[in-house]
């Protein structure tokens, strides 16, 4: 199994009853790493602290945290550097149950999990990592599409002047935002 680019794990086996606090922060590589995996232009920040506790169900814990990070990507009319800071709470579920992990003929793990239980991920090996929670949740967290000051207007402009050239060449203007 591949190494995540910020790993952080907590053991929930044996789990202490009052739960565990948890205060993250990534290191300059593991947040270049991060930032390649996203295809992001920066990321200078990446913190993420909560809790992991028990529920009532002793069977299922429960992560609520908040991430932080403060993000560069690219605007998708220009490409120019946009800065943006991510605030995020988290929750997830998680069960001490076991589930059905299956092994398929090509090596793959497949685990099945309870129907009944759709927002409740199985632990696989005890652990809950913490580090790529944070990362797949500030992919989610991203604006998709990012847009520098002024992107509006010059997307505007440029369609505007190849309105007589869209009728012969649909790809005109993206000929023009290349120039």
């Amino acid at each position: 199994m591949p190494q995540n680019e910020f790993s952080r794990t907590v053991a929930v086996d044996p789990f202490p009853e009052d739960g565990v606090a948890f205060s993250e922060a990534a290191s300059a590589s593991e947040r270049a790493n991060v930032g390649r995996r996203l295809d992001l232009v920066g990321l200078t920040s990446l913190t993420f602290t909560g809790t992991v506790e028990p529920e009532e169900d002793p069977t299922i814990l429960r992560l609520s945290g908040r991430l932080e990070a403060d993000v560069v990507q690219r605007c998708v009319v220009t490409l120019e550097p946009v800065a943006n800071r991510v605030a995020e709470g988290v929750i997830r579920r998680f069960t001490l149950t076991p589930a059905d992990v299956i092994l398929t003929e090509e090596g793959d793990i497949e685990v099945e999990v309870d129907s009944e239980a759709e927002d409740v991920e199985p632990l696989v090996g005890g652990l809950i990592d913490l580090g790529e929670i944070a990362t797949e949740e500030l992919a989610l967290a991203l604006d998709p599409y990012p847009r520098a000051e002024g992107a509006d207007a010059e997307l505007t402009e440029i369609l505007a002047s190849s309105d007589d050239e869209v009728d012969t060449n649909p790809f005109a203007a993206l000929k023009r935002l290349k120039s």
